[in-house]
């Protein structure tokens, strides 16, 4: 990694979180969760961080009976594949306990569109990147958002199927 990549990165990193911040500060006017989904969120927070702290000590159960660091492709790849990890049950416990959308802000189509965009386009840098470090994350980032995505329809698939058979009943 050189000196540019690393500001790049740091740089990239505060503008995030600078939007994150706006979008947060814009979004909590009107946007609150029930009681129902502060207790979904909390068993999701709770189901990301039990698989985050096993993955860590399987990792280091590995290290200690090979006796030598765990690397798969670079060194740090595998650190960054459990945060992934972690996060990813996270969200998908979010999602199908109902806790990932306020109820008076429903997913926006325009954002589903885009980041189905953005996760393929993760995906074929993959394919077209030589430095196996940039190759392993950007699949990695990819299948994060396409798996995400893809639970995102599910659940509206599942969730329509529902509300079609209570209004038959």
């Amino acid at each position: 990694m050189s000196i540019a990549f690393g500001i790049g990165l740091a740089v990239g990193f505060a503008v995030v979180l600078v939007t994150v911040v706006l979008i947060k500060k814009k979004a909590m006017k009107g946007s609150e969760y029930d009681e129902r989904q502060v207790a979904a969120r909390g068993r999701a927070f709770r189901g990301g961080f039990v698989t985050f702290v096993l993955a860590e000590v399987v990792v280091f159960v590995i290290e200690i009976f090979t006796g030598e660091p765990l690397v798969i492709g670079v060194p740090g790849i595998l650190g960054m594949l459990i945060c992934l990890l972690a996060a990813l049950v996270f969200v998908e416990v979010s999602i199908f306990s109902d806790a990932y959308f306020t109820p008076n802000k429903p997913m926006p189509k325009a954002w589903y569109v885009i980041m189905t965009l953005l996760g393929i386009s993760f995906i074929v840098k993959f394919f077209i990147d030589n430095d196996d470090w940039y190759r392993i994350m950007n699949l990695a980032a990819g299948l994060f958002i396409v798996i995400i995505m893809a639970s995102l329809l599910v659940k509206k698939l599942i969730s329509k199927r529902e509300e079609k058979e209570q209004d038959e009943e």
